[in-house]
């Protein structure tokens, strides 16, 4: 199925492209953060606090590795900021439209047909 806009291009409106924009939205996330698992580990640490054993729990980096660089550099560009500058973009293409939009309807209401407006004159007998 295909609609025409009307600035002249065809838009493929496909089920089938939906499908594979919600599979690919279900299984790209984890493969982006899967290095995380191997990141980040989780240490237990027993103290004694008011005469009992107490366990706890951290989260703890391996910051001097290669994979930590890169598990840090696909959160900050991958996971956060590339989503952030595309819906920046897909804002400013819906401004630009919609003030198109708007500049075309003034300009559509502004207009007068001459054969309709020779008609009206006649009828109201002015010129």
């Amino acid at each position: 199925m295909y609609f025409r806009h009307p600035h002249g291009s065809f838009a493929a409106c496909v089920l089938s492209h939906c499908n594979e924009a919600i599979l690919i939205s279900f299984i790209l996330p984890p493969i982006l953060c899967f290095p995380t698992y191997f990141v980040f580990r989780i240490n237990e640490k027993t103290i004694e606090e008011n005469n009992k054993n107490v366990l706890l729990y951290h989260l703890d980096a391996k910051e001097d590795t290669a994979l930590y660089r890169f598990n840090f550099w696909m959160h900050s560009i991958l996971i956060k900021l590339l989503p952030c500058v595309i819906l920046t973009v897909i804002s400013f293409v819906l401004i630009r439209v919609l003030y198109k939009a708007a500049k075309r309807k003034v300009k559509l209401k502004g207009y007068t047909n001459p054969i309709n407006s020779n008609a009206a004159t006649a009828l109201n007998g002015t010129k």
